[in-house]
């Protein structure tokens, strides 16, 4: 009775359905881990492969600890956070999918890994790593944005 009690609350507090809080509360104790930093909440979960032609996913989850938006940051810490919660070598994809099949309820993004450091997507830049320190009074006008002390370069 008090986890019904509990979920009816939920329900009414969040404006949704009980069995909508069930689905969620049971996507949540699916979480591989859930990390905590003075910024962010990342929740990673991983997905076994059902195909043994394919690997598995991992799903990071990641959302400002203060309900806000993500600044002009949200790259470098968001490859921050692929880096040292999954490894610098794996790739990610945030998706901007069709409308039926958008889910855009509380300022939280979405990275999809492939559960494998060597895939690569097979669209996007091929050129080896370029990052380009700031450089004052550029004569293209190009700025860049200061990298922080633990930003590789």
């Amino acid at each position: 009775m008090d986890r019904l009690a509990r979920n009816e609350a939920l329900a009414k507090d969040f404006g949704t359905t009980i069995d909508a809080v069930q689905r969620q509360l049971t996507s949540i104790e699916q979480e591989e881990t859930i990390m905590v930093n003075s910024r962010y909440q990342v929740n990673i979960r991983r997905s076994e492969a059902n195909d043994p032609e394919r690997p598995g996913l991992i799903h990071l989850s990641i959302k400002r600890r203060d309900k806000g938006v993500p600044g002009p940051e949200k790259y470098r810490d968001f490859m921050r956070i692929k880096d040292e919660l999954v490894g610098p070598e794996y790739e990610g994809i945030e998706i901007y999918p069709a409308r039926s099949r958008e889910v855009d309820t509380s300022n939280q993004f979405h990275l999809w890994l492939i559960d494998d450091p060597t895939w690569r997507v097979p669209f996007g830049f091929n050129d080896g790593r370029k990052v380009v320190p700031p450089v004052p009074n550029s004569r293209s006008g190009a700025r860049q944005a200061p990298f922080e002390a633990h930003h590789p370069q």
